[in-house]
């Protein structure tokens, strides 16, 4: 453990608080060690059991003065660019791994809202992620199939584990038959049951609007990349 790191963020804090700010902590923003990543990263479980242990030491040494805490943001952007798109490390393009390495963030979210009631941290824990509304571009039953399809992807995938501590049935349903993800662990449908968040913050940047595309043009002729177009509407 980084000492000095530590001691940055408690002077941070101290700070913070001398000048009437409420400090807010999220404790991930993109920011995985290279070691856990050489590990597997977040397609590895022991990520979310590193994430858990981390999010106590955390607890211990800033939960008595800081009272507002988040586990992840953006969860779809670090996993959406990641995973699928290959934008963001590790560069992947693979639906299947996104959909596995987004559960282990959920199971991690989970064990780190766990060990905040366990510690009686004196606060609540909440997840961060862009909330992204869709129209249908006409209101023919392809477009609005498309549009549901897109909120279940972009809101529900992302927001019903934490808020409800269960996947969308209908999607999830889904992604097991194509792809045979995720992968649950024995205790994963109960440890997300019993740990959902406090609060959600929203980052809102734009709406979308959408329509029904073929597959061959939806994947640009790469069937498989955006793993969205393999759902069904």
């Amino acid at each position: 453990m980084n000492e000095a790191g530590v001691q940055f963020y408690s002077d941070l804090i101290d700070e913070l608080l001398a000048h009437n700010i409420e400090p807010m902590i999220t404790l991930y923003h993109w920011d995985l060690p290279q070691a856990l990543q050489d590990e597997g990263g977040w397609e590895a479980r022991t990520t979310a059991e590193a994430f858990a242990e981390y999010a106590r030491l955390c607890y211990a040494r800033f939960g008595s003065r800081v009272k507002l805490w988040a586990t992840f943001n953006e969860t779809i952007v670090f996993i959406g660019h990641g995973y699928i798109n290959g934008l963001h490390p590790p560069a992947v393009r693979d639906p299947a791994r996104a959909i596995q390495a987004c559960h282990h963030v959920f199971v991690a979210h989970a064990l780190a809202v766990k060990a905040f009631r366990e510690m009686a941290v004196a606060g609540e824990i909440g997840f961060v992620n862009v909330l992204q509304p869709h129209t249908p571009l006409t209101d023919s039953e392809a477009d609005i199939k498309a549009t549901e399809l897109a909120d279940a992807i972009h809101t529900h995938w992302l927001y019903d584990p934490v808020l409800k501590g269960t996947y969308p049935a209908d999607l999830l349903a889904q992604t097991q038959a194509l792809w045979g993800v995720p992968r649950f662990a024995p205790g994963d449908d109960a440890l997300l049951r019993d740990n959902r968040c406090d609060f959600i913050g929203l980052n809102y940047y734009r709406r979308e609007t959408v329509s029904a595309q073929p597959p061959e043009i939806a994947t640009g002729g790469e069937p498989g990349v955006e793993g969205i177009i393999l759902f069904r509407a």
